[in-house]
């Protein structure tokens, strides 16, 4: 809420500004807040709104990196658990693989 009533500072809207006839009606604004103000307002919001949605998207597609990531790792502590039960005796190799893929960032 503070970051919309700071979008509307910087848009030339100010809380005094709005006049609210009753608490069931909508805000009314009185001359002197004009058009090109709110018009401000709401592309400030638009931006904000978008800038969130990608910060979002950033954030599931790290996490699906990262789950993939994992999935790699196991795979690869598996197959040395099966290389080990076939009496493969250096199986290091799989652990070390499972350790620098997990390691990635």
């Amino acid at each position: 809420m503070d970051g919309l009533k700071e979008m509307a500072e910087q848009a030339g809207l100010h809380f005094h500004d709005f006049v609210w006839t009753s608490p069931t009606d909508t805000c009314m604004y009185p001359e002197g807040v004009y058009q090109e103000a709110l018009e401000a307002f709401a592309k400030l919001v638009a931006k904000a709104a978008k800038e969130q949605e990608y910060e979002d998207l950033i954030r599931i597609i790290e996490a699906n990196v990262a789950a993939e990531r994992e999935a790699c790792a196991q795979v690869c502590e598996e197959e040395g658990k099966l290389w080990s039960k076939a009496g493969c005796t250096d199986t290091q190799t799989f652990g070390l693989c499972a350790t620098v893929i997990r390691a990635r960032v």
